[in-house]
């Protein structure tokens, strides 16, 4: 499955953040044009899934310790702006619930 993420609609996000919190202009172009020049390949797995469930392999959800790992992932990439332009999936469950925990989405 592949999924579009707006990148650029995140990191003007991201600078007005940086704005109210005290940053100045130089920090706000900095990140913007960090993320514009530089090309990166995040490779992740699926968070841990549950082996506990009576479903095919493709319908294995996560279990509550891999639900708790992936915020804490979240929580890095969003730390250092690593906000992908695409992400390509597979569309086993444990998959697409470990990406919608991650909330790389812009909104």
């Amino acid at each position: 499955m592949r999924i579009a993420c707006p990148r650029a609609a995140r990191l003007k996000e991201l600078a007005l953040s940086a704005r109210s919190q005290g940053a100045g202009w130089n920090d706000q172009l900095s990140i913007s044009r960090f993320h514009q020049m530089t090309k990166r390949l995040i490779l992740m797995r699926h968070a841990k899934s549950s082996w506990n469930q009576t479903v095919s392999d493709r319908e294995r959800d996560l279990n509550t310790g891999g639900k708790t790992l992936v915020g804490m992932m979240s929580e890095w990439l969003h730390s250092l702006y690593y906000i992908p332009d695409e992400a390509v999936a597979s569309t086993a469950l444990r998959t697409r619930k470990t990406y919608q925990l991650l909330k790389l989405e812009t909104e």
